[in-house]
């Protein structure tokens, strides 16, 4: 996909709030942008992708970003941004945290939720929009996601903030994106916000519920795998387990689904089968039509596309 591009400049100085309230709604979020001065709005959005991820440097003025019941209803967007700051400081709010953030740092916060991101100065900042499926996908933390500044200072932060750089820098020119660079860019960014998140408040006496997806993770593969199996392995009744994954707003079985779906995109978007029907049965799966309608309503593309761009 080629890197597309909005400038302020461009445009008629009336004009201006217009496009940039559209601007921000095509590269991010449905929001209610607000301005923080009476300047001149000058600023830009440079945007590519590389796999399933959107990739961006922007130049706001100073504005503030507001998502409430009516955005999140008007947009239907289910995805996360990642935020590094280049210049600038900005706080960003989200289910009663407040994070302030300048150059260096970087945030993280859900489109599912209320949010208020504000620049009262200006600023440039990088961008990753992650398709809340992706994330998921590799990681059980995502509902401790709201505004979270991540942990920069740590090795792997600071290796995700190079790497950040140098993927926006290589993807904004006008070269095909390969979903391989994607995921393992994910792998990555996945680590260091696993190790920034507050640590999930565990019941005395509970079975945790990421020892039960441990459990699923290594018998991933066995067709015949039951929530009864499960339950019986973890001394848990069906009901307990499935008020377990209720908590995280899913079901026993959609869990596991979700855990073989994303398994197949894995050995597809790397290659490593050569056919749809391996990388079903090779994930758990025996029935390839609901396999394959699955997959399409998750990834939004068929199983052999995202083999054929693999290839």
């Amino acid at each position: 996909m080629n890197a597309s591009k909005f400038s302020l400049n461009e445009v008629a100085e009336l004009q201006r709030m217009a496009y940039w309230q559209d601007a921000i709604y095509k590269n991010y979020l449905t929001v209610d942008c607000r301005r923080l001065d009476h300047r001149s709005l000058a600023g830009n959005i440079r945007a590519s992708r590389v796999g399933g991820l959107d990739l961006s440097e922007v130049t706001s003025p100073p504005m503030s970003y507001h998502r409430g019941p009516n955005q999140i209803a008007a947009g239907n967007e289910r995805h996360f941004l990642l935020v590094l700051a280049v210049e600038g400081q900005g706080i960003v709010k989200q289910r009663g945290n407040r994070t302030l953030f300048g150059p260096g740092d970087m945030v993280i916060y859900g489109s599912q939720e209320a949010s208020e991101i504000s620049y009262p100065n200006g600023s440039t900042t990088q961008v990753i929009r992650i398709p809340s499926s992706l994330l998921e996908d590799r990681t059980s933390s995502t509902d401790r996601i709201a505004a979270n500044l991540l942990d920069g200072s740590s090795p792997g932060g600071a290796i995700a903030r190079a790497l950040i750089r140098e993927c926006i820098a290589a993807n904004l020119g006008d070269h095909v994106a390969d979903s391989r660079l994607a995921n393992g860019v994910l792998e990555i960014l996945t680590a260091v916000i696993e190790n920034s998140l507050p640590t999930a408040s565990l019941s005395r006496g509970a079975v945790p519920l990421s020892q039960v997806k441990k459990y699923v993770e290594e018998h991933l593969l066995d067709p015949d795998l039951s929530v009864q199996q499960i339950a019986v392995h973890n001394s848990v009744s069906v009901r307990t387990l499935n008020r377990m994954f209720a908590a995280e707003g899913t079901t026993a079985v959609n869990w596991i689904w979700t855990r073989r779906l994303a398994n197949s995109y894995r050995l597809l978007s790397e290659g490593k089968v050569r056919q749809v029907s391996q990388a079903a049965f090779d994930s758990g799966f025996n029935d390839l039509s609901h396999f394959g309608r699955a997959f399409k309503k998750r990834y939004g593309r068929l199983p052999h596309e995202v083999l054929r761009n693999a290839n």
